[in-house]
């Protein structure tokens, strides 16, 4: 079974494409979000770091206003996904097939200095990442590879994330060398190189945890046709996956199509306007001259990427309205040189409004989508919960009683065939007393008492008692959680002998999916104790969403 919620052998018949483009998880709420329906920072040419001075000084030599564009450095890829809340990455690729090509940095003779980096990684064979050869250099990670597997390395810490894009640019431009220091000729862009890149991504990120054109299109004749009809997969089925697109235009994104008509059996998307067959992502970097251009292909289901800044100018004039306009356009993906404050004076910073990791899209979002609902890496999902009623008797254990209420739009439920789904993996249920500590868990094993419903959750059944005190559970997304376990059916080893209790909390786990937990404590009707009276009762109401701490 895949960490990512399918199993190889669903995914092999075909049912995953069912489910990731099911009516039933069409927008009903703020869990029923798709991809295409939110806003995230990115950033662009993520790998970069800013060359020393010596070099930018000298780089108008080669091309006017070039060391100041180059003023931007970015904190490894692994570090802005955790610190900075990109979900969306660039990489500009050579190709290496042989090692070596860039082994040497040969703006370096112009100093008098060896040009040899002495960097053996740089001698295998393989896709280098860099931004340009000879002059600008300096990377955070120096192979396609070995960046991927950083992305890798923190989804694989983080699998709830949302949808990572990364964006290829496969580069292939001489330089000028006008003091005629030998400045490397990369080689060519062609079918056998994109089809090297395809590889290199393949053998880093398994085919279940991409979105591949060939996912998106499914049954349907061309990818244009699927995004208008079918739309793009829900958070749901997307999340810890990755999607790829090729940056390039022209004749390297030409050659990328030949032979794969609507990119079948291609790994990455590419730029194209519709009317195109594979017309699904649009890379559309002026959100000022192209806003109404934005706005409409966002509302006609299409991805874009755009940018809230470039070349440091708009940093350097403190000037956000370029970034203004990105954020207004709804262009799902917006790159930024600074998701922190640059150096220039002005202290210009890209954020996504409200300050995590991605809003809701202002252009195609379903009305009930919450913020707060897209992203959760902490393992906790605090809920509301109605009603929550504990019963003890000092003198029969059977007389004991649980039961628990919560409705609220960020209850989660695994889909069935998951590595979640409770009837594969069980559910374990809790109460503890935050403040004494006291805690009793119950192990609601997998198996036939459970049942699905449908797509949307989950009914535990067990009015015997065979699995322990515990004799229902019905847990639907985005709606309810019940719960009642009973003395009288199994052990019960929670008292309420305290003079009070204040303040019960109440968690389940599906599998080993986040954890629900509801807090009760600020509505107490009744909190008697067995100390004081033979039969002891804990009732509360209306317990508040944010009421469990984070943990």
């Amino acid at each position: 079974m895949s960490r990512y919620g399918w199993s190889r052998d669903l995914w092999a018949l075909g049912t995953l494409a069912a489910l990731l483009y099911s009516p039933s998880l069409a927008a009903e709420g703020p869990l029923d979000v798709r991809l295409n329906e939110v806003q995230v920072l990115g950033s662009h040419n993520s790998y970069h770091i800013q060359p020393e001075q010596r070099i930018l000084d000298v780089l108008d030599l080669f091309e006017e206003g070039l060391g100041l564009s180059l003023e931007y450095t970015h904190i490894p890829l692994f570090e802005q996904f955790e610190n900075q809340g990109i979900r969306q990455i660039e990489l500009d690729v050579f190709a290496d097939p042989l090692g070596g090509l860039y082994y040497q940095h040969r703006a370096l003779i112009f100093f008098g200095e060896d040009p040899n980096s002495g960097i053996a990684e740089l001698l295998q064979p393989g896709m280098k990442v860099l931004h340009t050869q000879d002059l600008d250099w300096k990377t955070t990670c120096l192979t396609l590879v070995s960046c991927l597997q950083e992305v890798q390395t923190w989804s694989a810490a983080n699998p709830e994330h949302l949808p990572i894009m990364i964006l290829i640019e496969a580069k292939d431009d001489p330089i000028p060398d006008p003091v005629m220091l030998g400045f490397i000729v990369p080689i060519p862009i062609g079918t056998s190189e994109l089809d090297d890149i395809d590889a290199e991504i393949r053998s880093v990120f398994p085919d279940e945890q991409m979105i591949t054109p060939d996912h998106v299109r499914g049954e349907r004749a061309t990818l244009e046709e699927a995004v208008r009809r079918d739309g793009w997969p829900s958070l749901r089925a997307a999340r810890g996956r990755v999607i790829f697109a090729l940056d390039n235009g022209g004749s390297i994104r030409d050659a990328y199509l030949a032979g794969h008509p609507s990119l079948a059996g291609r790994v990455m998307f590419v730029s194209a306007q519709p009317p195109a067959p594979e017309a699904a992502f649009v890379k559309l970097n002026d959100p000022i001259g192209d806003l109404a251009l934005i706005r409409s292909l966002v509302r006609d289901g299409f991805i874009i990427r755009t940018r809230a800044d470039a070349d440091t100018f708009d940093a350097r004039l403190n000037d956000f309205t370029r970034q203004d306009a990105a954020l207004r356009s709804g262009a799902q993906f917006v790159s930024s040189d600074y998701p922190v404050p640059d150096p220039f004076d002005g202290n210009y910073v890209a954020k996504i409004p409200g300050g995590s990791p991605a809003r809701c899209n202002p252009i195609n979002a379903p009305r009930r989508c919450r913020d707060d609902a897209l992203e959760n890496l902490t393992g906790l999902q605090p809920i509301a919960g109605r009603r929550l009623l504990v019963r003890d008797s000092a003198d029969d254990a059977s007389a004991r009683k649980i039961k628990v209420v919560a409705r609220d739009a960020l209850i989660e439920t695994p889909l069935p065939g998951s590595a979640d789904d409770p009837s594969i993996a069980g559910a374990l249920l809790e109460i503890q007393n935050p403040t004494t500590l006291e805690r009793a868990a119950f192990f609601l094993p997998p198996g036939g008492a459970w049942s699905a419903l449908g797509d949307r959750g989950w009914m535990y059944r067990d009015p015997e008692g065979a699995n322990g005190p515990c004799i229902s559970l019905r847990i639907r997304r985005g709606s309810v959680l019940r719960a009642e376990c009973l003395g009288s059916k199994g052990i019960i080893p929670f008292s309420l002998d305290e003079s009070q209790q204040g303040t019960l909390r109440v968690t389940l786990q599906l599998g080993s999916a986040r954890r629900h937990c509801i807090e009760f404590g600020g509505d107490v009707r009744r909190d008697t104790s067995t100390a004081e009276a033979r039969i002891a009762v804990f009732r509360a109401r209306n317990a508040p969403p944010g009421g469990c701490p984070a943990p």
